[in-house]
């Protein structure tokens, strides 16, 4: 599987919108007014960090190096939220992750939001379906920080969870690290969307039964857990949601 980016001017001011798309699929509610309000002070940057934990305020670090001074000496979940996801879907299905774990999370934000929507929507298609990209000169953002992140030394991780298009990163992720590097990732959780992964780096994969976002861009034939009645969204107040503390707990 190639890698793609594309250069993507900055998209900060249309985080309404996103908001938005991304409240369809997270529960957007587990954000507290403190924590949207730390949210919209933000600038929206593809690889930046959002930082989680209980009892504490949300924190958004643009630096690796602030960000793993944070997290020193705890346990942490990594996460990578999906398609069209910027700063709110990053830390909503975070902080969904943060309450089903009960331990600190580090969100890697993967995306600029609605407005690169349909090109991340093209490329998971593309890559389920074995399409072949032109590979860019450098990493994408994302999946550089996502890759800093899990292989610095005083990280320590015990699980990485991706969401939709996040599950893809993940497993851009594998294909960049060599075995020794591989050995080093934490447990890996993919919600909405079924990756194929090297023989050395085993996961649990969910896919819902009624997710038609989700299987359109999976590759079905890879071993997975179909979770009955569930489609491609966490949030509560749409019938057929993926609990994460189901999967999880």
């Amino acid at each position: 599987m190639s890698k793609s980016t594309w250069p993507w001017p900055d998209y900060s001011g249309l985080f309404s919108p996103s908001a938005g798309v991304e409240s369809l699929y997270y529960d957007t509610s587990l954000l507290s007014l403190e924590d949207r309000r730390q949210l919209a002070r933000e600038k929206t940057l593809q690889g930046e960090y959002v930082w989680l934990a209980p009892g504490r305020r949300l924190k958004v670090f643009e630096s690796l190096q602030d960000c793993a001074e944070r997290v020193r000496g705890n346990q942490i979940l990594v996460s990578v939220a999906g398609v069209g996801s910027s700063l709110t879907g990053a830390a909503a299905f975070a902080k969904s992750l943060m309450q089903a774990a009960d331990m600190p999370v580090v969100a890697v934000v993967s995306h600029y939001g609605v407005v690169n929507l349909q090109a991340e929507v093209t490329r998971s298609m593309l890559d389920s379906q074995g399409v072949d990209e032109p590979a860019p000169e450098t990493l994408p953002a994302d999946l550089k920080a996502l890759q800093l992140l899990l292989m610095h030394p005083e990280v320590r991780a015990s699980y990485l969870v991706g969401h939709s298009r996040g599950a893809r990163l993940i497993a851009d992720l594998t294909e960049i690290l060599d075995t020794k590097e591989r050995q080093r990732l934490p447990e890996i959780v993919t919600f909405g969307c079924v990756v194929g992964l090297p023989d050395d780096t085993p996961a649990r994969q969910y896919l819902g039964s009624l997710d038609w976002v989700g299987r359109v861009s999976s590759e079905t034939d890879v071993q997975h857990i179909e979770l009955p009645g569930c489609g491609h969204h966490m949030n509560p107040m749409i019938p057929g949601r993926m609990d994460p503390a189901l999967i999880l707990g």
